[in-house]
């Protein structure tokens, strides 16, 4: 396109085509803000849906529960978010991460503490096999 431009035309039109450039940029930043919003909300809803249709029984093994501190629960509602601690067979944690709902607990800045709390239950739970094979060969001496 250039070549086909005497010189002087070359800046205004280079300037142009910057700011329409520009205008993309600043527009996509946006967009992408939007559908980070978009996917939450849409994880927030398959939970909910997911959870209405759950029913819970009681698990042999350990739970950690990790729950959305900051959200808002009416009154009226029945929190069932600590339901989970009657159901763990081998014992259960149940952490508050400060996330406004469930769906917030898998982003930033959320995300990083979550991951740190599994890990520590899951390290927690090596222990504690680690002891239990401990106790089954010191009985059988």
């Amino acid at each position: 396109m250039l070549l086909r431009m005497s010189i002087k035309d070359w800046r205004p039109f280079i300037q142009r085509k910057t700011e329409r450039l520009m205008s993309f940029v600043r527009n996509r930043t946006v967009e992408d803000e939007l559908f980070v919003e978009f996917q939450v909300e849409r994880v927030t809803q398959s939970t909910r849906q997911a959870v209405a249709g759950y029913a819970m029984h009681k698990y042999p093994g350990r739970i950690l529960n990790i729950v959305a501190s900051k959200r808002n629960v009416a009154e009226t509602v029945t929190d069932t978010r600590y339901v989970w601690t009657e159901l763990g067979g081998g014992g259960s944690q149940t952490v508050q991460v400060a996330a406004t709902d469930s769906g917030r607990l898998l982003t930033s800045p959320h995300v990083g503490e979550v991951s740190g709390h599994l890990q520590a239950f899951l390290a927690g739970g090596a222990q504690d096999e680690i002891a239990g094979d401990r106790r089954t060969r010191d009985m059988s001496v």
